[in-house]
């Protein structure tokens, strides 16, 4: 259920980052149902969306995941270098 609402995650990613004076950021957003593609969409110009999920479907994200730990695991060794 959803409310009806012009808000979604989306919208709400968008307002955070411009009320935290965040333009200059590159957003990373991680999802596996519906209500993130709004995120997806939101960032296609200005972040990175990253489907999580062994399903085969359409998605607004720009990469695909099936496993979430192994890729922190490698943006912490990331980190960890700097």
């Amino acid at each position: 259920m959803r409310p009806d609402l012009p808000w979604n995650k989306g919208a709400a990613v968008l307002w955070l980052l411009e009320a935290l004076g965040l333009d200059g950021a590159l957003p990373v957003h991680l999802g596996d149902d519906d209500t993130d593609e709004t995120v997806f969409a939101a960032l296609a110009e200005r972040g990175v969306g990253i489907f999580v999920g062994e399903e085969d479907r359409a998605t607004q994200a720009t990469f695909r995941l099936s496993e979430v730990g192994r890729f922190l695991d490698y943006v912490q060794r990331l980190g960890a270098r700097s």
